[in-house]
């Protein structure tokens, strides 16, 4: 191998590989990145047997080559350099990394032992159009449980219908859904780890693409413009919540987004342990209010002016699952929907329905 690239473009690689190297001491080689060069290429692969990322920078390449080397010591090594580019060649296994004011010499593996990329018999083969997808997963992802003891809330559920594609995630006290056009003739349902999903929305925020997702019963490959994700699908069955989203609502309330997390945010400092916070509504005289008491700290009082249509209400949340809704909202307004003191809030913008978050009120407070 002899080679050269722009240093940050490398970086940027190993930011995102070295986060898909094993932990297991006893798999010194999985603690590397195979590095190959070719067709003016710099191809990067990492993987931990569960998960594993290929991606690819530009390069001027002289000579083809591939070695294996330890990532954490490459990226340590290149964060103290201050040249905008680095060449590297392969010299008796190991590799030399130069730029014109400093090198170094890093020992390699044995690059024939590295685990190829894998490849997934007879797919199933969509093509996700959205170069803001990575958006779209973070909305959905927040929602998910972050505990294992039920791995079918530890998830992110893709489901793909005729005319949309769903992205769906729960921890029983809220739930997260995005709609996106789509179309497809086959119905299909994908469960994946969240951490997964969480690796795809940070390769995706380096590198914004379209993708190609091949699947089979076991296994999903992400392929975008300049990478390929390997991850395994979840072998568990998410909730029906279909049934848990209203229909109806017997209150609706319309205000300022910047008004209502202002006084979210407000409320916060003097909630209690378990940062509960209230709302009352009160159609008559259109206002809403934000309420919450600390015997130790004192009260906080905040009333919104708000378009209200429907019965009068007094409903308890937890403040922080309600900031992470409002933060998914893109539009000034924001629309909440209620239906009684037990059931969940529906939050989402008003003209546009294709992302709705539910939260869970806070009972016997």
């Amino acid at each position: 191998m002899n080679t050269s690239c722009v240093k940050e473009d490398l970086q940027k690689a190993l930011t995102i590989t070295e986060r898909h190297i094993s932990t297991e001491d006893n798999l010194p080689l999985l603690k590397g990145v195979f590095l190959d060069a070719r067709e003016n290429r710099l191809y990067i692969r990492s993987t931990n047997l569960d998960t594993g990322i290929e991606l690819w920078i530009p390069t001027k390449t002289k000579r083809k080559g591939n070695v294996v080397i330890p990532v954490k010591t490459f990226s340590s090594f290149l964060s103290t350099v201050s040249d905008e580019r680095v060449s590297l060649d392969v010299k008796n296994g190991n590799l030399l990394v130069t730029t014109p004011s400093t090198s170094t010499t890093i020992k390699g593996f044995i690059s024939n032992d590295f685990p190829p990329f894998p490849i997934i018999k007879k797919p199933t083969l969509l093509e996700i159009p959205d170069n803001n997808l990575s958006k779209e997963l973070s909305g959905v992802v927040i929602a998910a449980s972050l505990s294992e003891i039920k791995p079918e809330i530890s998830s992110v559920l893709f489901s793909v219908q005729k005319n949309n594609i769903k992205f769906v995630a729960t921890d029983s006290f809220r739930l997260a859904e995005k709609t996106l056009p789509f179309k497809h003739n086959q119905y299909h349902s994908l469960l994946f780890p969240f951490r997964h999903i969480i690796e795809l929305i940070k390769i995706l925020e380096l590198f914004p693409s379209s993708l190609e997702v091949m699947f089979d019963a076991h296994q999903v490959i992400f392929n975008g413009k300049t990478f390929s994700y390997f991850a395994r699908l979840r072998d568990a069955s998410f909730p029906q919540y279909e049934q848990i989203i209203p229909t109806s609502f017997s209150t609706e309330v319309t205000l300022k987004k910047i008004n209502f997390l202002k006084a979210i945010r407000g409320a916060s400092i003097f909630s209690g342990r378990l940062r509960e916070v209230c709302f009352n509504v009160y159609p008559e005289d259109n206002l809403f209010e934000v309420v919450t008491k600390n015997s130790d700290i004192g009260e906080y009082v905040n009333q919104i002016p708000s378009k209200i249509t429907g019965e009068r209400l007094s409903i308890n949340f937890n403040y922080g699952y309600i900031i992470d809704g409002i933060n998914q909202i893109t539009s000034d307004d924001i629309l909440l929907r209620f239906n009684g003191e037990s059931k969940p809030v529906l939050i989402q913008n008003p003209y546009n329905a294709n992302y709705i978050y539910l939260a869970m009120p806070m009972k016997n407070i």
